[in-house]
């Protein structure tokens, strides 16, 4: 994120960011919470920041879905890497 927002401010295009990135990005925002704010329960936080990650890839709406009932972040990473095997075969 923030290089493109240093390649928006040096007048280039930002990058596109595919499957891959996203989830790996979404990985590393719950390590953070969990990491500085230990009593938050990270898993209801970050359902609408994965929903912006995710946000734009095809098939979206559904995933969104399903990642909306799962209350487990085991099973919630599970799903992220499901989407990423589908989604690379496109």
């Amino acid at each position: 994120m923030f290089l493109n927002i240093k390649r928006c401010l040096e007048g280039k295009e930002p990058l596109d960011w595919g499957i891959n990135e996203r989830i790996d990005m979404i990985k590393k925002h719950f390590y953070y919470i969990e990491k500085y704010n230990p009593e938050v329960n990270s898993l209801p936080f970050m359902k609408k920041h994965i929903a912006w990650y995710l946000k734009g890839l095809p098939g979206v709406k559904l995933m969104r879905k399903d990642v909306f009932t799962i209350d487990d972040k085991g099973e919630l990473f599970d799903k992220l890497e499901q989407m990423r095997v589908n989604l690379e075969k496109l």
